[in-house]
């Protein structure tokens, strides 16, 4: 037989690189089944910072409650001003749920087609980076735009995308709505979306 193989246990030749790749897959198999804890949980670890031998998720980041008033499906009605300063109104709506362990925060905006306003849909992620200190909005649209904002105070976010096809600035600000009698209220949020000028504007009832 070749020098460059050995006999498995069952007779048929193996390389000795495969063999060390055997033997080192195995250490590594043992070692992993080793570290891990027991699965066999209450729930009890969730939220517990990780700990000697632990291998569970961080306690999540109080900041991240300040999505929980965007939770639910928002109608809004929204406006647009043209470059020949023609005025556009549509309906979207915005419908917000909570991921992976309220860490994180999902939006589907879908806008029908309206006359001559085509239809527009996106996916919206958004959440707090406790590295950075900082509100991550990131978005992807059927048109294959995207945008990526980030924020310090969860209300004004700043940063860039392509979402009229090359790549520019993007800001959206969320402000607290108010009803008819002109008093704030948390079933109501205005927003503004400045992508190039004039900026467009939606105002969203829950």
């Amino acid at each position: 037989m070749s020098k460059y193989f050995v006999r498995s246990r069952a007779g048929s030749p193996v390389s000795p690189t495969m063999a060390i790749l055997v033997a080192m897959w195995g250490s590594m198999a043992a070692s992993a089944n080793a570290a891990v804890p027991s699965t066999a949980s209450n729930g009890s670890d969730v939220g517990r910072e990780p700990g000697d031998g632990d291998w569970v998720a961080p306690k999540r980041s109080t900041e991240n409650d300040i999505f929980q008033k965007w939770l639910g499906t928002w109608t809004c009605e929204g406006t647009a001003v043209g470059p020949h300063g023609t005025t556009t109104k549509y309906k979207v709506t915005w419908k917000w749920t909570s991921v992976l362990g309220g860490r994180w925060y999902s939006a589907v905006y879908a806008r029908p087609r309206q006359g001559t306003v085509v239809a527009y849909e996106a996916n919206i992620t958004a959440g707090y980076d406790r590295t950075d200190k900082k509100y991550l909005l990131t978005s992807f649209d059927g048109f294959g735009g995207w945008s990526k904002l980030s924020s310090v105070d969860g209300t004004f976010y700043a940063g860039e995308g392509t979402p009229l096809g090359s790549k520019s600035p993007v800001r959206i600000t969320f402000t607290k709505g108010k009803d008819e009698n002109g008093r704030e209220t948390e079933s109501r949020i205005d927003i503004k979306l400045e992508v190039g000028s004039p900026p467009i504007t939606e105002s969203c009832r829950r």
